[in-house]
Formats: C-alpha cells, sequence, structure tokens
C-alpha cells in the first residue's frame, strides 16, 4: 500500500479535477488524508466551477451551469460526497436536493424570427446519473434514435394521403434486400413510421450476432427517409418550419448514423483518427446536406453549447468530428433519469463546497493564496526537483478558513475580505496577471516535502504572460510533447451574465415560456431560468421574483497585457446592452416600455433606481478572458497534443484537467472529473475504472461479423446508392 511509506502527494490546483483526484486518492485503505495536500491560487475552489456571494448575498457564478445526465462520474463523486458529509442536516440533504432536472430545453432558430425557437420535452429514461456503468456504443446509437423518433412523434403533420399510411414493422424481420433492389420501396411508409422502424430494428442488432448487411439496411432506411422528406419538402409550396426541422433532423441523423457505423463499427477508426475532420465537413462526407450542416440550429447547437469555437470567434466555428460524435452520442444515448440538470444554488455551493468538507474531514490539508511560479527539474530534466510559489498573503497562524455559512449553506465571498499582505482591493488575486507577492517564496522539494505532483491548473496558467515565461517553463524547453500541448490546446473566452428581475417568467415571455435555450441570438445566445436559486438569496421588500444566466463565446484573445481584462469588461457591458436592446422585446415579448417596440429597463431589479441601461450595472456581467478563465477548445486536428495524465514525460508528475487526454476530450465537468480520478489511479491503481474513457473506442474485432464481410457490404451499398 503507497500510504504505508507516508508519500506526500502535492496538487496543484484546487477545481473539480484536483479536488476528484485528492477523494480518490484518500479513499479508505489508500492515502491518509494529511498525506495530500491542495495548493490553490486565491482564497476558493472550484476552479470554473466556483461561484461567491458579493456584497448583496447574492449568488455569484463563472458562467451557466448545466449537468447532463450522461455525467456518470461527476454524479457518483457527487453522490458520494453527500452520503459522506460529516454534518447533516443541512439546506441540502442528498445530492437530488441539491440537483433539480430540467424538463425541456429549447433550440433558437433565427430564420423563423428573433423569438423563433425549437422546443424539446426530453423523455424519462431508467435509472439516475451516477448509479452504474454508461451504456456502450450501439446501445447509446439506439438511444439518438430514440430520440430522433420522438422528434417525429412531437413535430410530424399528418402524412399527405399520396404517401400513404402503412407502417412496416421489425416483427416482420429483418429483410433489408428490398431496400437496394428498389429506390421506391419505401413509397407507402410515411417518414415517421420509417423512423420509428429504424429506431425498432436498431434494438434488434446485436454485436457478435448481427451480420453487418443489417447494419447497411439500417443506414439505407434512414437515408432513403432523409431524402423523401427533402424532396417532400421541396415539393409543397406550404412548407411549415416544423417540416424543415424534421428533415434536417433526419438528414443530419442519417449521416450520423453511417459515418458511426463506416468508420468506428467497419473501419475502426480512433477518435482522433476522427478528429482530424471537422464535425460539420465529417456530417458532408458521410451524406449530409452541406447547408444543412452548416447553417441548421440542431447543428449550432452543439457547437454553442461546447464552446466549440476557435479562440472565441463565433465567425471560426471548429469541432473535431470523434470528439462531437461522442458528445451526441452521450448526451442523447447513455443519459439515465433525465437528459439535463441544475443546481438549486451556487455550484460552489452545492458541489465544491460539500466536496471541500469532506476532504478536510478525511485530513487532507488545504493551502491558499498560493500561486505556482516555477516547476523546477532535476538536471538531466527527466523528472521533478521542486516547486515554487508565491505567497499572495501572509495568513494569521490560526489557520485560515474561507467560507461562511449562510442560508444551510457553505459559501465563499465573491470578494474575500482584504487581509494584511494582500495586496490593493483592486487585486484579482484568482487572475492569471495577479502581482501580489510577499516574501519569502514557498520551495517544496521532492523526497522531503513530495513524492509526487498532480499538476491540475488550466493551461492557461502556464503559458507565457508578457515577460513572465510561466511555471511550466522547463518543462516546455525540456520536452517537445510537452510543448506542443501547451502551444496548441486552444482557449476560447466567454461572455456570462447574470440578470435579476421584477417579474416572473411568464410575465416576461407570455403563456408559453422557455426556460433554457441554446443557439438563440448572439452574443447572448444560451440562457436558462435559473429562480429556484433565489430561495438561497436574501428577501426583503424588493426582493428578485425571477433570475436569469446567459453565457457564449467572447471572441477577445487572451492576452499578456494586463489591461485587457478592463477593456474585455467594457465590451462585454456593451455587447450587453446591445443584446437586450435587440432582441430582447421579441425574446421577452412583455418586457416592453409602452411603445410595446423597446425594451423596458425597468424589468431588472436595481436598488439604487438607476434608469436604462445603467440598470444593468446592478446586474452582473463577466468578460472570462483571464488566460485561468478561459476553456479549453476541441478543434479539428488538436486531439493530438492532448497529454494524458501519465504521459507529462517527467517522473513524479501527471496531469489533470478537461484539457488532457481523458478519452472524452470536451470541456465539462465529466472530463475533469475523469481525469482527476485517472491520476489517482496513474500513481495508486485506484480506482480501477473510470467510466468512459475507452467509450467509442473500437474493439479488437468489429463485433459484427467478419470484416471482409463488411468491406463487401460497404462495397454493394456504395452501388446501391448510386
Amino acid at each position: 500500500m503507497r500510504s504505508e511509506g507516508r508519500q506526500k502527494i502535492v496538487i496543484v490546483g484546487g477545481g473539480p479535477a484536483g479536488l476528484a483526484a485528492a477523494f480518490e486518492l484518500t479513499k479508505p485503505g489508500l492515502y491518509p488524508g494529511e498525506c495530500v495536500t491542495v495548493y490553490q491560487i486565491g482564497w476558493r475552489l472550484g476552479g470554473k466551477c466556483a461561484s461567491g456571494r458579493d456584497d448583496r448575498m447574492r449568488v455569484v457564478e463563472h458562467g451557466l451551469h448545466l449537468w447532463f445526465g450522461y455525467y456518470e462520474n461527476a454524479f457518483r463523486l457527487l453522490r458520494e460526497v453527500y452520503e459522506e458529509l460529516p454534518t447533516k442536516p443541512r439546506r441540502f440533504p442528498s445530492w437530488s436536493d441539491a440537483f433539480q432536472p430540467q424538463k425541456s430545453t429549447q433550440i433558437g432558430d433565427q430564420r423563423i424570427g428573433k423569438n423563433g425557437f425549437i422546443p424539446f420535452f426530453w423523455p424519462t429514461r431508467k435509472g439516475s446519473p451516477g448509479d452504474g456503468r454508461q451504456p456502450q456504443l450501439w446501445d447509446s446509437l439506439i438511444g439518438v434514435l430514440e430520440i430522433l423518433s420522438q422528434v417525429h412523434d412531437a413535430f410530424a403533420v399528418t402524412t399527405p394521403p399520396e404517401h400513404g399510411t402503412v407502417s412496416v414493422h421489425p416483427d416482420q424481420g429483418l429483410a433489408f434486400d428490398s431496400l437496394f433492389s428498389s429506390r421506391g420501396a419505401l413509397d407507402n411508409v410515411s417518414p415517421r413510421d420509417a423512423i420509428r422502424c429504424a429506431h425498432q430494428w436498431s434494438r434488434k442488432i446485436r454485436p457478435g450476432r448481427s451480420d453487418p448487411i443489417h447494419l447497411i439496411g439500417l443506414k439505407a432506411l434512414l437515408k432513403a427517409t432523409a431524402i423523401a422528406l427533402s424532396e417532400q419538402s421541396r415539393q409543397h409550396v406550404r412548407t411549415t418550419a416544423n417540416d424543415k426541422l424534421l428533415s434536417e433532423a433526419t438528414d443530419i441523423a442519417a449521416a450520423f448514423v453511417s459515418g458511426i457505423i463506416d468508420d468506428v463499427v467497419f473501419r475502426r477508426m480512433e477518435v482522433v483518427e476522427l478528429d482530424e475532420s471537422d464535425f460539420c465537413d465529417w456530417l458532408v462526407a458521410n451524406g449530409a446536406d452541406r447547408s444543412t450542416a452548416n447553417s441548421s440550429p440542431l447543428v449550432n447547437a452543439l457547437y454553442d453549447l461546447m464552446f466549440q469555437y476557435y479562440e472565441g470567434r463565433t465567425g471560426r466555428p471548429s469541432y473535431g468530428a470523434g470528439t462531437a460524435a461522442q458528445v451526441i452520442l452521450r448526451i442523447l444515448g447513455t443519459y439515465k433519469g433525465e437528459a439535463v440538470w441544475k443546481p438549486n444554488a451556487g455550484l460552489g455551493e452545492v458541489f465544491v463546497a460539500p466536496l471541500y468538507e469532506v476532504l478536510k474531514a478525511r485530513g487532507v490539508r488545504f493551502v491558499f493564496f498560493h500561486k505556482l511560479e516555477e516547476i523546477e527539474l532535476t538536471e538531466d530534466r527527466s523528472a521533478v526537483a521542486r516547486l515554487r510559489f508565491s505567497r499572495q498573503a501572509d495568513l494569521p497562524e490560526e489557520g485560515f478558513e474561507p467560507t461562511f455559512a449562510y442560508e444551510g449553506l457553505t459559501c465563499w465571498p465573491e470578494t474575500p475580505a482584504i487581509q494584511r499582505g494582500v495586496g490593493s482591493p483592486d487585486s484579482n488575486l484568482e487572475s492569471r496577471w495577479c502581482d501580489a507577492r510577499v516574501k519569502p517564496d514557498l520551495v517544496l522539494n521532492h523526497g522531503s516535502d513530495f513524492s509526487d505532483v498532480i499538476l491540475a491548473i488550466p493551461p492557461g496558467a502556464f503559458r507565457p504572460l508578457g515577460g513572465d515565461p510561466g511555471p511550466c517553463a522547463e518543462l516546455v524547453r525540456a520536452s517537445p510533447r510537452f510543448r506542443a500541448m501547451a502551444e496548441n490546446v486552444g482557449l476560447v473566452p466567454s461572455l456570462s451574465a447574470q440578470v435579476w428581475s421584477k417579474k416572473l417568467l411568464p410575465d416576461l415571455t407570455g403563456p408559453i415560456p422557455a426556460t433554457a435555450m441554446v443557439s438563440g441570438p448572439p452574443a447572448l445566445q444560451i440562457w436558462a431560468d435559473m429562480s429556484e436559486t433565489l430561495e438561497c438569496e436574501p428577501k426583503g421588500p424588493n426582493t428578485p421574483k425571477s433570475l436569469y444566466y446567459f453565457c457564449n463565446v467572447f471572441g477577445s484573445r487572451p492576452s499578456s497585457d494586463t489591461e485587457t481584462a478592463g477593456h474585455a469588461s467594457k465590451a462585454a457591458r456593451a455587447l450587453a446592452i446591445d443584446w437586450f436592446e435587440k432582441y430582447a422585446p421579441a425574446f421577452w415579448p412583455k418586457a416592453t416600455s409602452a411603445n410595446g417596440r423597446d425594451f423596458d429597463w425597468d424589468t431588472f431589479e436595481d436598488p439604487r433606481n438607476q434608469k436604462g441601461p445603467d440598470r444593468l450595472d446592478a446586474q452582473v456581467v463577466k468578460a472570462n478572458v483571464d488566460p485561468v478563465a478561459c476553456c479549453s477548445g476541441s478543434a479539428a486536428c488538436s486531439t493530438g497534443w492532448r497529454l494524458k495524465t501519465d504521459a507529462s514525460g517527467f517522473r513524479h508528475l501527471y496531469l489533470a484537467g478537461a484539457w488532457i487526454d481523458t478519452g472524452f476530450n470536451t470541456e465539462c465537468i465529466e472530463a475533469a472529473v475523469m481525469s482527476g480520478k485517472q491520476a489517482s489511479r496513474a500513481i495508486c491503481g485506484s480506482p480501477a475504472i473510470v467510466e468512459g474513457e475507452h467509450f467509442m473506442r473500437p474493439a479488437k474485432s468489429t463485433g459484427f461479423g467478419d470484416f471482409n464481410l463488411a468491406r463487401k457490404a460497404l462495397a454493394l451499398f456504395a452501388v446501391a446508392r448510386s
């Protein structure tokens, strides 16, 4: 057992990745808590999941955080934390009290007006997130077809009489030969029934037992249905928005399923190979219409949701095809219970703080106000020799407790109380640009102070900045592989806003409110009603009645210029004002002034009762352009630069964060938690399994019979399609 030698583990960075690593390392039978120390810049934990309370005791977030029902590792960590909490009861006694499901979401469709959107109600599935193993590839694909069938059930209009209403049932057998022999084989089958048939047929296909010809037939059925819908849309003058949606959804799904079957099942391509192409280009290569792939809100929503725009510029979308395919399979195909979940208070209060309390109870040590300045290597540059931290504050001898209790929650302040030596009141102690420093520095030596290091800070934290080469300068000089990773994993700035309203949502939108949306009008095109958080905020005569979070990418590149933050904040405020004046009257039709056209700024709560756009100053608008606050992009051709947790290239140094190669290489809480678990396993062997790390990784055999037969089937399909 590694703990018998009293090895000491240093974790640099207290975001979800570092905290997940600490949680796994200190489970019973592994490392004693006192052998693990977390060093954190500033005064709070959580990284991009951190939240704080401002001087009005309102929750302030880094941005909008929604959890998805496929977050198996993140939800399992959450469940285990709530089971182990040292003090109960609290405001949220269990994880299911702290999070609530979001039953419906909307996708904005600007082609049908400024306030146009596509509503969707997610079906409830068996189980709950975090309760066991995830579905594998084919079961996930079945889930995607189930959602497609739900879309057709929700939006399909009555089939025109000339198209017939004869249903084809899978119990008639898997005889797909007729699909090759005649282009008109589906003339008597409605598109809705064809999609139902495809879903049912997919459920009958079994890896290792089904002939590859059945996969080819499934592809043919979906493609024929997509063609029929497209032709029907062109032939009918009165094509509705629903008709167009169904045509696009089916075209995208047919190409997606075709790509998964051809590239993953038959050709056994690795995700990193697929990621050499952008997702839209991959869809087109697999049969999707180019205009649909480039402009459909169904595709745009994926890029918006995962912030996949190069350097935050919406004119440069880029998402590795393999990673994007993983996201779609997981979002649509592997969620348990409900698809989308929202925290009922600040994420730092319902997730990070409980985890912090559990780790403290285990004996884990937390050292705040320490900024990593340098990782020094041994003379042969093969291993970590020393860590150098600058101290941002002289902390009191009796210790420092960064949190406080409020409304039955453990909370962090948005701005810490200024203490001796912490710097000026304007210092952002969490910033890469912050130069607050108290001498002497802290130096940790390998052997006496630590045995292994987990580097769990964002890649923006160790990049060069102006005249500062960054803490990983020696690593970059010593390892071309590490340098390539540091230089090529892209950073994506973001914009976020929180607005408190004097009106309830129905008083803004009308009788059918949209409670969450993605792919709305830019620049605040992702938003959600977060009014449940108000239950944990102060009450009074002017208590807001509703609360909304907005976010999007922000096209302002991270810079070495320390004035970038100020310029970005002004730009973010201007964008927010422009958005509310231009789009809110259509988006929230009842939030207008007397003329019915202009946005009514009095919609926002403001204790100072300012007028017009100045009321935005009583809200929260953030430009997350600091390198440590940026997300990690998953652009095409970038996956190959990522390093695995144990592939830093240096002994005693492990990597953790959503930016490493976890097997699920997109910025989200799930990837961060996976990386922390993988770092723990690399050090002590536990946990043995990290769910999802091998998802969509081809097995040694296709699982669908002889590969040569599959190749013949592909050739047959190519001839039939031509």
